[in-house]
């Protein structure tokens, strides 16, 4: 004695598969209503006029009898009628599941294309159909969504039913069972889930008992289930299956399958898992390049984010970083000008505009980008009231051209008063303030000393003493990290603002991911300066604005 039955597979879901239990269930209740409510009458006269009209032609039946057969006009008459006569009796006797069946016999027009996906002859049929839809349906319905798997789940019962009914076009004989449909979701399956390990457990009986369980990847046992129902297909089908339904569904199934992962769907439509497992995925390869950057490895923070900026192309961050990977690494202005263009037109995007200017203003050649973004980016620093020396900088690069915007370059830079390079700048030094009670300044962190951190505010050099360190507020908007350190001082209330990109923090505790690093130096910090003990390192907020007005607005 051997027993040999898929039980499960490595695969879990992570969503009640709604559409697939209610499949089952409509099964079941079909079933029950078919067996209990409405069985086959047991109508004894349902196939006498077809055994009286078969004694008196007994040549239809067995064409070795005795007796005179008609012309062949005439025979092939005698039969229509007999098999309309069988037919009626099958009707009369056959109950709620020949009716709800597809029969080939009774031609196109008939509701059997629908309803003999949830009619079941007999219950060994029924449990064997629910047990293969709930090894692949769940999985499926989670990765494609409900919708569109009970739609592609009605289209293969639909297409596996066609192509059996074109095999038995003039059978009287019923049609019915989900394994049509199920077997296109195993086809889709085989390939959409390749990999997915389907668990057997195994049952012998020979002179011992063995049992146990195996696991065998998704894309063999549908390959060689495939291949029975084509041995079997080839010698005129096993009896009662409808075999064509399995191989039209299987086909089916495979096809939709290949089609989705050539047009990219695949990648998109994911289970919870995998898409956790993807999120996992680019978030480690963002932070290997922002590592990388931290410790100059230009070439390393390049290939991390242009593996990552091929699987998603949007992913927040990843443009600036590259940017600013190219402007490290000397290879132009282009690409950081392609991602601060559009930001521009955008007020909420100013603070990271000037951030990152700040950040990188002492690598950038202004003479890079392109006169009118040049231009345009001057116009937009001159309205933020930002750092003169980099206003002038752009303006000369502008001024180093022809046409009309040099002239306009030229005659701005020449009505300006002559420009005086301070030995120090107070952190009081001007920058657009953000609101008549706070004021945010972009720094970009050099170093972190004894005595406090130093940053570059403006394009100059600072030492922040610990002691005038009033708060360390970090928050997180969208996947964008922002530190504000507040300083102690008269009028309105000041942060430095140090961006999550700043290369230098990673550089403090080598060895340790990203946002660990970024946690760790926030607590250090709030240690030194004596504040904030055991408070959360950062926040989520909605906007850059929100981040401000969180501590802005605190008593």
């Amino acid at each position: 004695m051997f027993f040999f039955l898929p039980t499960g597979s490595t695969a879990e879901t992570s969503r009640k598969p709604l559409v697939t239990m209610s499949l089952a269930a409509t099964c079941v209740a079909v079933f029950a209503w078919s067996a209990l409510v409405e069985p086959r009458p047991r109508d004894a006269v349902a196939f006498r006029e077809a055994e009286a009209y078969a004694r008196e032609r007994p040549y239809l039946v067995d064409p070795d009898s005795d007796g005179d057969q008609p012309e062949r006009a005439e025979f092939e008459a005698q039969k229509r009628e007999f098999e309309t006569l069988l037919m009626r009796g099958a009707d009369r006797s056959g109950g709620a599941e020949r009716r709800l069946s597809l029969v080939p016999r009774r031609g196109v027009a008939q509701v059997g294309w629908l309803t003999n996906l949830f009619v079941h002859f007999n219950l060994m049929h029924l449990l064997g159909n629910l047990l293969f839809l709930w090894l692949v349906g769940p999985l499926l319905e989670e990765a494609w969504g409900r919708r569109r798997f009970l739609a592609f789940y009605l289209a293969a019962g639909l297409v596996a039913s066609l192509v059996q009914f074109f095999l038995e076009r003039t059978s009287p004989a019923s049609i019915g069972g989900a394994s049509g449909a199920i077997a296109g979701c195993m086809g889709a399956f085989t390939l959409r889930f390749a990999a997915t390990k389907i668990r057997f457990h195994y049952f012998l009986w020979f002179i011992r008992i063995f049992m146990g369980s195996v696991h065998v990847p998704a894309w063999l046992c549908g390959l060689l289930w495939f291949g029975r129902e084509l041995l079997d297909l080839e010698g005129g089908g096993a009896a009662g299956v409808a075999t064509g339904a399995h191989v039209g569904g299987f086909v089916l199934g495979g096809m939709v399958a290949l089609s989705m992962r050539a047009l990219g769907s695949e990648k998109t439509l994911l289970t919870v898992a995998e898409s956790a497992e993807e999120r996992a995925r680019r978030t480690e390869r963002f932070a290997d390049a922002q590592s990388a950057l931290s410790r100059g490895d230009s070439e390393r923070a390049r290939e991390s984010l242009t593996a990552l900026q091929r699987e998603a192309p949007d992913y927040p961050g990843a443009a600036m970083l590259l940017a600013e990977v190219d402007v490290h690494s000397q290879r132009g202005l282009a690409r950081l000008e392609k991602v601060l263009r559009p930001l521009l037109a955008r007020p909420e995007q100013a603070s990271e505009v000037r951030t990152t200017l700040h950040r990188l203003w002492p690598a950038i050649d202004a003479r890079g980008f392109s006169p009118a973004f040049a231009w345009q980016l001057a116009e937009q620093l001159r309205a933020w009231r930002s750092s003169e020396e980099m206003i002038a900088a752009l303006l000369e690069a502008v001024a180093g051209g022809t046409g009309a915007l040099a002239i306009k370059a030229r005659a701005l830079l020449d009505a300006a008063p002559p420009r005086e390079v301070p030995a120090h700048v107070e952190v009081e030094a001007p920058d657009a303030p953000v609101s008549d009670d706070a004021r945010v300044l972009p720094v970009t962190l050099v170093a972190a000393k004894r005595e406090g951190l130093e940053v570059i505010v403006n394009g100059v050099s600072r030492l922040v003493p610990f002691q005038v360190i009033a708060g360390v507020h970090g928050g997180l908007v969208g996947r964008a990290l922002w530190v504000d350190v507040l300083i102690h001082q008269s009028g309105p209330r000041t942060a430095l603002r140090l961006s999550g990109a700043d290369p230098f923090v990673p550089t403090l505790f080598p060895g340790t991911p990203v946002p660990k690093a970024w946690q760790d130096f926030i607590a250090a910090t709030r240690r030194a300066a004596g504040v904030q003990p055991g408070s959360a390192p950062w926040e989520h907020f909605e906007s850059v604005d929100a981040l401000t007005a969180s501590w802005a607005t605190a008593n």
